[in-house]
């Protein structure tokens, strides 16, 4: 199998040990990189820094070398004000400068669209850019996109460092996987996620196909609320992410 990096949506509330399975998971697994998105409120929220509790976690997490923290942005498909991305980009990178240890290594950007228009793509060149230029936001200031399908190829832009070319259940991803397998792009490129994998599926022949396409990997036996809660088989998931 090729290496992979986890690619975590992590958008469940610190409290009471609940980000233990990851912080486990990354000890156990000191040769799996882990890309993990921290969404205190659909974004970083209004105040200065995320709370508490946040602020434990996150610095929990940025401890780990193996770990890099990407802040989650929404952008509506390009259809929300521009003006409020750039100030979640700007709050996520003051982040840093109040406190060092809560550093966000780039931005999630979801619902980006996969239809070009010249406006569409001036809005996302426009987000990347501040990304990039961010004095908060530490290298390697990775920009995820998450159209969650392919999307135009004239959406291309070379500041995207990630692209979400598929997010769904696995027997949507069965029926994608021909189109998958014919990006042409490099494999670091592209992000692939799949949740509702049967529980007695072959979980590393699974694997094996999704890291020929995509570098960075979400798999998921759970159904529904998928980001919200670790799967049962999470432990089991990570291991087979191993090289």
């Amino acid at each position: 199998m090729h290496p992979v990096t986890v690619l975590l949506p992590l958008y469940i509330y610190p409290a009471f040990n609940a980000w233990e399975p990851l912080s486990k998971a990354v000890s156990l697994n000191s040769d799996t990189n882990f890309s993990v998105i921290i969404n205190p409120a659909s974004g970083p929220g209004e105040a200065a820094t995320p709370g508490t509790e946040y602020t434990n976690a996150i610095r929990k997490l940025n401890e780990a070398p193996n770990v890099q923290t990407v802040g989650y942005v929404r952008t509506g498909y390009t259809e929300r004000n521009i003006d409020d991305v750039l100030r979640d980009i700007a709050t996520y990178s003051r982040w840093s400068q109040l406190d060092g240890s809560l550093a966000m290594s780039g931005i999630f950007f979801d619902e980006t669209p996969h239809d070009y228009s010249p406006q569409q793509k001036a809005y996302l060149t426009t987000i990347n850019q501040a990304v990039k230029d961010s004095n908060g936001i530490q290298q390697p200031k990775l920009i995820i996109h998450n159209p969650g399908t392919i999307p135009d190829a004239r959406l291309n832009d070379p500041l995207t460092d990630v692209t979400v070319v598929f997010e769904s259940s696995f027997d949507q991803y069965q029926e994608s996987d021909e189109a998958l397998q014919s990006l042409s792009g490099d494999r670091s490129s592209y992000s692939i996620m799949v949740h509702s994998v049967p529980s007695g599926e072959n979980i590393r022949k699974v694997l094996r196909s999704m890291s020929r396409t995509a570098e960075y990997l979400f798999l998921t036996t759970a159904g529904e609320g998928y980001y919200e809660h670790f799967s049962d088989s999470w432990d089991k998931l990570v291991k087979n992410m191993g090289s």
